[in-house]
């Protein structure tokens, strides 16, 4: 299949892909819709290394991304959580499961901590309750400040700075119901301009709801007319309201035509008047030869 034959088919299979997207993007709503929504949270920490002058700026950085990325896999940590929730914020520790495997894997499904190569570590926290969303990012970063050097081995000449101030949204941020949107419509018309290649012949198309089926308004004898001729090929698969149509275009120009059983009448009326002046011709000619009318009486 060459390029038009399959843009051909793509026309002919408009309502397929519309039902493929169509049904993608319910699978996508109902998966957004099942997931709970979260408000997020995020803060930025800058780890900076005291007393840098005369130390190889390289080899500071190195360091600065070392110990960021240190905290960053420390902040998930089961120790650090414990550290959180003994802070003194209002946090709810009943949000989290009491089981140590569950609850472990609830944090790390709440706080996402991302390290750069700079030192910088991006802080994000997502809750169901926009409050505690609050309460725990800023908890993480009195928590930083005050005992990071109890998780690395560089002691006080580090400092932890906060460069942005925790935000949280007003609105919920997961699920991201734009982007659910926009995958379920690119995986929609992938798989309908799939399907449509695979399955280019009409029986396999896809519609949402069944076609509607034309209305019939021939008598029987038209009915078979329909089946039988015209010139339609029952052997072959046709479209029903194109053979109607067909039909009804045959029937306007029969209309159109002069009916020749009217001539037929106007030929014999005027054959009879004929016929009928011929006869009188003849009475007043036999009149003429006897003489008058009297000789006639």
């Amino acid at each position: 299949m060459n390029i038009h034959e399959y843009i051909n088919v793509l026309k002919q299979k408009k309502q397929t892909v519309f039902s493929a997207v169509a049904l993608f993007l319910v699978f996508a709503v109902i998966l957004t819709i099942i997931q709970p929504f979260k408000y997020g949270s995020e803060t930025k920490i800058l780890v900076v290394q005291k007393n840098q002058y005369g130390v190889d700026p390289y080899q500071v950085n190195k360091a600065n991304e070392y110990v960021g990325a240190v905290l960053a896999d420390i902040i998930t940590s089961n120790s650090f959580f414990n550290e959180i929730v003994n802070s003194g914020f209002a946090i709810n520790c009943n949000y989290f499961p009491t089981r140590l495997e569950d609850q472990s894997k609830e944090w790390k499904k709440t706080v996402k901590a991302n390290s750069s190569n700079r030192g910088i570590i991006t802080l994000s926290v997502f809750h169901k309750d926009r409050y505690q969303a609050d309460q725990i990012i800023r908890a993480i970063n009195a928590t930083l400040k005050d005992k990071h050097a109890f998780y690395h081995g560089s002691g006080d000449q580090v400092e932890i700075r906060i460069i942005d101030q925790p935000f949280t949204s007003e609105l919920p941020v997961k699920p991201n119901v734009v982007l659910n949107l926009l995958f379920g419509v690119l995986f929609g018309l992938l798989f309908a301009l799939t399907y449509a290649y695979l399955f280019p012949e009409d029986k396999y198309n896809l519609r949402l709801c069944p076609q509607r089926k034309s209305k019939q308004r021939y008598d029987y004898d038209e009915k078979q007319e329909l089946e039988f001729g015209n010139g339609v090929n029952k052997s072959e698969n046709y479209d029903v309201e194109e053979a109607i149509k067909k039909l009804r275009q045959r029937e306007k120009m029969q209309a159109l035509e002069p009916r020749q059983d009217v001539f037929e009448d106007n030929n014999n009326a005027v054959d009879k008047k004929n016929y009928q002046n011929n006869d009188n011709n003849l009475d007043y000619k036999n009149v003429d030869e006897q003489g008058s009318m009297k000789n006639v009486l």
